[in-house]
């Protein structure tokens, strides 16, 4: 085949097909997220500058890119290659930062799947680490995210207490336990949601791009159950921190009390009697 007739028959399609498949993808309200972020006055740190540059250099190749990157990420999974596909993710956060989904399957992978598959707990811990760094870099770059703040301290909640040994990891390398931090990212998911309720209007109903919905009564029943945890951590493995233990079963009686005052409900009350209960043990 000559030079001419392999770009009339090969790259001619080939170019026209990524053009449309470019067109349909910046017409998806994540990507003009994304192209919202990519202009240039809105540029800040060499790191984001380079990315968007690349980003808006490679113009309608950027979609093969990343159907690529993310077939390479799938393949590596299968053969169980951690640390390239560690690299790769990384790669495709570069190339979807606006988008919640992304970040939320990858640091799954780091924080659930990948650590399932191997027996050492330091290593384990390795890429649970990981996976929370690319959880607090997805945050950093969607500040009004409401479901990435929910889907860390969800991981957090039940990735952790599954394992007390990884739990201590996460102490010793955090500076507190798993359930405190939890506690700080639902927090943070809750002023988020406030914020985009106030940006859409009053009592809108927040769901994320995948169909999970994150509304106040949700986090505040999180809160409750985390801050429980957190006391029982700190007084069973935090050295006895008495006033640590107490302000976290303040914060699960405040929750309650605020369940309480939209529905008279048992499990509320019997939480709220069982704080008191607990308040006041832990006074004496």
């Amino acid at each position: 085949m000559t030079g001419r007739r392999f770009v009339l028959i090969v790259l001619l399609p080939l170019l026209a097909a990524t053009g449309a498949t470019q067109v349909a993808l910046d017409r998806t309200p994540v990507r003009q997220l994304e192209l919202e972020a990519s202009q240039l006055r809105n540029l800040q740190g060499v790191e984001t500058t380079l990315e968007k540059t690349g980003s808006l250099m490679m113009g309608g190749l950027r979609a093969l890119a990343v159907i690529y990157l993310w077939t390479r990420y799938s393949d590596l999974l299968q053969d169980q290659q951690w640390l390239e596909a560690v690299q790769i993710a990384e790669l495709i956060t570069r190339m979807q930062p606006r988008n919640e989904e992304v970040w939320s399957f990858l640091v799954r992978d780091l924080v659930y799947n990948i650590p399932a598959s191997l027996e050492d707990r330091q290593e384990k811990w390795k890429y649970i680490a990981k996976g929370l760094a690319l959880g607090e870099e997805g945050a950093r770059r969607n500040p009004l995210s409401p479901f990435i703040y929910f889907d860390m301290g969800s991981l957090l909640y039940h990735r952790l207490q599954q394992d007390p040994v990884l739990a201590e990891y996460h102490r010793r390398a955090r500076g507190k336990n798993p359930f405190a931090e939890a506690g700080e990212w639902f927090e943070a998911s809750r002023r988020a949601l406030a914020k985009w309720v106030r940006r859409e209007r009053p009592g809108a109903i927040y769901y994320s791009p995948s169909g999970l919905r994150v509304s106040d009564d949700i986090l505040s029943g999180f809160i409750r159950d985390v801050s429980i945890q957190d006391a029982g951590w700190t007084l069973a493995r935090g050295g006895g921190d008495l006033e640590a233990a107490h302000a976290a079963l303040q914060r699960a009686l405040d929750e309650a009390r605020r369940e309480l005052a939209t529905a008279d409900d048992t499990f509320p009350r019997r939480v709220c009697d069982t704080c008191v209960d607990l308040l006041r043990a832990v006074d004496l």
